[in-house]
């Protein structure tokens, strides 16, 4: 089950901010409209020492619609840890180590850029997330790599192209 402590109509951050820190919008329900600017580089962190509830910036969320644009590199660990997401779309800038980001949470339809599908041949089986990763080079070690069972749950899966409307 998805409960939440808080809710909010809108959730709108205004362009120029460029990350967020650890439990920033935590046990939040987000009825209507959750969008990030373009300016967004990063959301939470991840560090050997960082706790596992230091890093939950959006985890324990019910959230409508995620759209992360172009130009995030960077999602933190257990950044949206066990939250219900009606829609998320990923782009093609993220280039995080996989640490359980996603973890224990449902997406209803997942959105990724069809260069996933062509490099790293993602598939749905058994609404589970499957990736067939490439191998980093030791010059990329934030390369993405082990994303196997990346979201818990994944009930629908598309791939669009770049600078395609969803």
């Amino acid at each position: 089950t998805y409960s939440t402590t808080r809710k909010l109509r809108t959730f709108v951050v205004p362009e120029g901010v460029k990350s967020f820190v650890s439990d920033f919008l935590r046990n939040t329900y987000v009825v209507e409209k959750f969008e990030l600017p373009n300016s967004l580089l990063s959301i939470g962190c991840y560090s050997s020492s960082a706790g596992h509830y230091e890093s939950c910036v959006f985890a324990h969320c019910i959230l409508p619609k995620v759209v992360i644009t172009e130009g995030v590199k960077m999602l933190g660990d257990y950044a949206f840890y066990h939250s219900y997401i009606n829609v998320l779309q990923l782009p093609t800038t993220i280039r995080s180590r996989y640490v359980r980001q996603f973890n224990d949470s449902h997406i209803n339809t997942l959105i990724l850029p069809v260069e996933w599908y062509l490099k790293y041949n993602v598939r749905l089986d058994n609404h589970r997330l499957f990736f067939k990763p490439e191998r980093p080079s030791d010059n990329q070690s934030d390369s993405w790599g082990y994303m196997e069972m990346f979201f818990a749950y994944v009930k629908e899966l598309l791939f669009i192209f770049k600078d395609q409307p969803v």
